[in-house]
């Protein structure tokens, strides 16, 4: 099953917020040994979305250095990619 950038991006925050919402409620309730688990969550999340890149062009979807060395990370996922203009919205390709 082939996911488009935008699907893809929501079931990631899907996953991510049941993810910490298990781990939170077993490290309150259980041990607080839980609280690892979340870390490492919220730690796979920041690499996959450093990763997550457009399937055309591989510019990152997620954030944008400026000049200056600034980083930008936009309020959501941008309806079209910056650099060719690929739609978040179509499906992914095989080669």
């Amino acid at each position: 099953m082939r996911l488009s950038p935008r699907d893809e991006n929501h079931l990631a925050i899907l996953l991510f917020v049941l993810s910490m919402a298990l781990f939170l409620t077993l490290a309150v309730r259980v041990h607080g040994v839980w609280v690892i688990g979340a870390m490492v969550t919220a730690f796979g999340y920041g690499i996959w979305s450093w990763r997550f890149s457009c399937p055309n062009c591989g510019l990152p979807l997620l954030y944008e250095l400026k000049a200056g060395g600034l980083l930008y990370v936009p309020a959501s996922l941008p309806a079209q990619c910056r650099k060719c203009g690929h739609s978040t919205r179509a499906k992914r390709h095989d080669g």
